[in-house]
């Protein structure tokens, strides 16, 4: 259990996030408040730049996190040996403490180099360049941090055949300021092309809820599924049918009718014996292709043979003289 989640806070990551995590957190925030990108207010900036640097060298230290969790940034009942350590810092460093209530010694500055130079993200610059310099030259552009809201929509086969327009309400999280949420509905409309395929995806980009005061609201991504059909099965842009005939169809012959998915009705002639499982190709009438909906893939009809459950024995015999 974390008994304090103020530096997780800080740098707007939950208490179970990863290392990864941590790290690019700290890298946007790291850049968000620098000093040299804050110069009309460098004061708070700068206090907020050493906030986001002591929040980093705990948690991105296993051991450290672990005794944060569980006994706060004060150090709790942990005994004089152990607190020690914690507040000091990586051998090597000039500083010893991480942090203390009243002041710190920490050099966001360094954490900072560390930070970006661990990467290689100066490697072809030689020495680690003036931030100042970059921030005033455009900085490079870091990974975007933003997580993801993931919303499954599952459509009909007959609406991604056809396309349709979908419109969809949802209830998002922001803060109305460092403590307080609100609740607000957004809209979120789209068109469904014509063959979408299952995982296409749809995102909103800064639609969703805010995690934390200081962090961009998440995107939200739709993610589209088909229903499973009665009749039809989709196999890339093909289309699969089962057509059900009787016993004197798949023998007589004749012609079957078909609804398509766009309720357009197709006649098949049945030519000769139908056997089991016969398989009946037609040309352009499958899924379209969704980068020229004019092209479109095969639809394969499978014929499953209806076979009667009882026969008269007068009927049986006469089967019995006509077939072979």
């Amino acid at each position: 259990m974390v008994v304090e989640s103020k530096y997780y806070d800080i740098l707007g990551v939950k208490t179970t996030a990863s290392e990864d995590e941590i790290k690019k957190a700290y890298k946007k925030m790291a850049l968000k408040w620098h000093p040299d990108k804050n110069t009309d207010n460098k004061e708070m900036a700068e206090k907020k730049f050493k906030e986001i640097a002591e929040a980093y060298t705990i948690l991105s230290d296993k051991e450290k996190r672990q005794l944060y969790d569980r006994h706060g940034s004060d150090g709790g009942n942990m005994d004089e040996e152990r607190f020690s350590n914690f507040r000091r810092g990586p051998p090597g460093s000039n500083y010893t403490r991480m942090w203390s209530n009243k002041s710190s010694n920490i050099d966001p500055n360094e954490i900072f180099r560390r930070a970006f130079e661990a990467d290689g993200f100066f490697q072809n610059m030689g020495a680690f360049p003036d931030p100042a310099n970059f921030f005033r030259n455009g900085f490079p552009k870091q990974e975007e941090v933003r997580s993801v809201t993931v919303i499954d929509i599952k459509l009909t086969l007959e609406e991604i055949y056809i396309g349709t327009h979908k419109k969809l309400k949802m209830t998002t999280k922001i803060f109305k300021n460092l403590n307080e949420t609100i609740n607000e509905e957004k809209i979120f409309e789209f068109d469904v092309k014509p063959g979408w395929k299952d995982g296409t995806k749809i995102t909103f980009s800064k639609s969703g809820d805010q995690e934390h005061p200081s962090l961009e609201r998440k995107d939200v991504q739709f993610v589209i599924s088909t229903k499973p059909h009665e009749l039809f099965t989709r196999n890339g842009n093909d289309l699969e049918y089962r057509a059900k005939i009787t016993l004197k169809q798949a023998l007589c012959g004749g012609t079957i009718e078909i609804e398509h998915l766009d309720e357009k009705k197709l006649k098949i002639p049945l030519k000769g014996v139908t056997s089991p499982l016969t398989r009946r190709t037609l040309q352009n009438e499958g899924m379209p292709n969704v980068k020229n909906p004019l092209e479109r893939g095969n639809l394969h009809i499978i014929f499953e043979i209806e076979f009667p459950d009882y026969l008269e024995p007068n009927i049986k015999k006469e089967l019995e003289k006509l077939l072979p």
